[in-house]
């Protein structure tokens, strides 16, 4: 489904495409690589398999773990599978591998919240426009929806407004398309949804014809993991022409706040 709409304000029309996470995969061989290649470990249900006789809490308001009879290890083990399946996707043939280079941290030098979010849509539109990135593939790291989690924060409210407005619907788990006039509409608001949305699953995006992986940060940063050592090159210098900069050591951390506390993030119980 395409949709093509002018924001509140606006004269220029934007297109967002919302596809099946398969056509994300077709089109884009190097999503698919790093999607495979992600949920082949984090993902891997025996990482979660427990015996009998172990101690674990079944429930999060259990006071105290539970130990673990034979049958019921055995159930454990049987959900950890579902819950696998449900969030991996089904490649029919594994996707072509492909040689990863050190990932790349850009962060905008910026310390105001409020300033950062009315920032980062439009420098992520200049850093495409200057990458030649003109239409941006958008998946999730599972098969579980953008929108999955419930968040009252009013600068989240708000950022799902307008993403509903884009056609983004609150079940929807596949792929999104982007052109270019639609960069900086859809970052802005979808950054909130990464801050605050602590069960939400990590998005990521990737041009066409490019071999480099962006993922969104819940600190503000886009992780950047190339997968050719002449695109590296090119994004650094990029990023240095946009307003962006490398982190020096390599990490992330919260710096909109002098406690780390991250007001409006919330995780989901259900």
């Amino acid at each position: 489904m395409t949709n093509r709409f002018a924001p509140t304000g606006g004269c220029v029309e934007m297109s967002v495409e919302f596809v099946t996470r398969e056509i994300i995969f077709d089109r884009n061989s190097v999503l698919a690589w790093h999607i495979f290649d992600w949920q082949k470990f984090n993902y891997d249900p025996a990482e979660h398999f427990v015996e009998a006789g172990e101690e674990i809490y079944l429930e999060l308001s259990d006071e105290k773990p539970t130990v673990l009879s034979e049958k019921l290890a055995e159930e454990v083990n049987r959900q950890a599978i579902s819950y696998s399946e449900s969030m991996r996707d089904i490649f029919e043939q594994v996707p072509p591998r492909l040689k990863k280079y050190e990932i790349v941290i850009a962060e905008l030098p910026i310390d105001e919240l409020e300033v950062f979010m009315a920032q980062i849509g439009i420098k992520l539109k200049a850093l495409c426009d200057h990458m030649n990135w003109s239409q941006i593939h958008i998946i999730s790291d599972s098969r579980s929806p953008y929108l999955l989690q419930d968040n009252a924060y009013p600068p989240v409210k708000l950022a799902e407004k307008k993403l509903n407005d884009m056609g983004l619907e609150h079940d929807f788990s596949g792929g999104i398309i982007l052109e270019s006039t639609s960069i900086q509409e859809f970052f802005s608001p979808i950054f909130w949804i990464v801050r605050c949305n602590a069960s939400a699953p990590y998005i990521n995006f990737c041009a066409e014809g490019s071999k480099t992986v962006g993922v969104l940060c819940k600190y503000g940063n886009v992780h950047f993991e190339p997968y050719c050592e002449r695109e590296k090159k090119q994004l650094l210098a990029a990023m240095g022409d946009t307003g962006f900069e490398e982190s020096e050591d390599g990490c992330c951390y919260e710096r909109f706040s002098e406690d780390s506390a991250m007001e409006g993030r919330k995780i989901s119980l259900d």
